[in-house]
């Protein structure tokens, strides 16, 4: 991505796409995590009032793994699709 402010989303399904906006900066990097909110983790338990009411995600800036952290993981491509 380019420098500057971007808006970054995650949508589950149909739901509405949950946004946060970040400030990138050229050789810098930006963390993301993204959570389930309490209410649609109580409706997994009784999957139609998930179905009827959707999802709902935090998406929250947080401060970045350590490299020794970050090692444990296998980095993969990403494509993205328009909605």
């Amino acid at each position: 991505m380019s420098p500057g402010e971007q808006e970054i989303f995650v949508q589950a399904r149909t739901a509405e796409p949950t946004r946060v906006k970040v400030k990138l900066q050229h050789g810098s990097r930006t963390c993301l995590r993204t959570s389930a909110s309490p209410s649609t983790v109580a409706k997994v338990a009784v999957p139609i009032a998930l179905i009827a009411t959707g999802y709902h995600f935090y998406l929250d800036e947080v401060p970045c793994p350590s490299p020794a952290e970050l090692a444990k993981y296998k980095l993969l491509s990403v494509s993205y699709a328009a909605g």
